[in-house]
């Protein structure tokens, strides 16, 4: 009978985590990443990098719209934050707590983008949104600056998602039937966003702009963490 294979980890952020905790080796002649080198990942991912470094994704949650999952986002946003940043978000009321539980009122400018539309007319589409007839910007913590009020980096984000992510296309099979396989391939996504794909403004990918690695990755660094994460599950065993 054929043995059974473990089961990799679907998250990749939670097996960056546990490799760090675990690997204590130098690096390796197939590139193998160091301890150091994935506790910097995980602990500057949200680095403010200047200008070069505004397109890295510093944090992601996979769950649902709930006080809950806004409170471990946000949370999870700050523990990867090394500067003062300043924050946008919608009209999302439990955002108001969870910036509150995760900053504490302090080291953060925070605002809110409440868009309003107007009526949904008969002629409109199924999936198409009403009209977006005004904004209102509210100053919630800090002193935020009114020209970065905005949500449209996380808007742009999403086009990319939905672009790069084909589960996440409306109308088609390429959904997800299980959460275990949409987490991963989530996962999987970001990864490649933030330390694979060399962005055309960039010319090289989000992490080397905000200083969070110097080297291009390629997919075999993430079978190789994979790996390592294997035979220490094995050794603890």
């Amino acid at each position: 009978m054929q043995k059974r294979l473990r089961k990799r980890p679907t998250d990749v952020n939670l097996l960056a985590h546990m490799l760090g905790k675990q690997s204590t080796e130098e690096p390796k002649a197939n590139g193998t990443p160091t301890k150091a080198e994935i506790s910097r990942i995980m602990a500057a991912m949200g680095r403010k990098g200047g200008k070069k470094g505004g397109k890295a994704r510093a944090a992601r949650m996979l769950g649902g719209r709930d006080a809950g999952v806004a409170t471990q986002f946000i949370y999870d946003l700050r523990q990867r934050l090394a500067n003062r940043v300043q924050l946008t978000s919608d009209g999302y009321k439990p955002y108001l707590q969870a910036v509150d539980y995760a900053f504490g009122g302090m080291n953060i400018d925070y605002a809110m983008l409440i868009k309003i539309y107007g009526e949904t007319s008969e002629s409109q589409k199924r999936y198409s949104p009403a009209e977006c007839i005004g904004c209102e910007r509210k100053e919630i913590v800090g002193r935020p600056d009114p020209k970065h009020i905005s949500t449209s980096f996380a808007e742009r984000q999403n086009l990319s998602v939905r672009m790069g992510l084909r589960r996440y296309t409306r109308l088609t099979n390429a959904f997800s039937r299980k959460i275990e396989n949409h987490s991963a391939a989530v996962a999987l996504y970001y990864f490649a966003y933030n330390f694979i794909k060399i962005h055309g403004t960039l010319r090289c990918t989000p992490a080397m702009a905000a200083g969070v690695t110097d080297r291009l990755w390629e997919v075999s660094d993430l079978v190789a963490l994979l790996e390592a994460d294997e035979r220490g599950l094995e050794r603890a065993a």
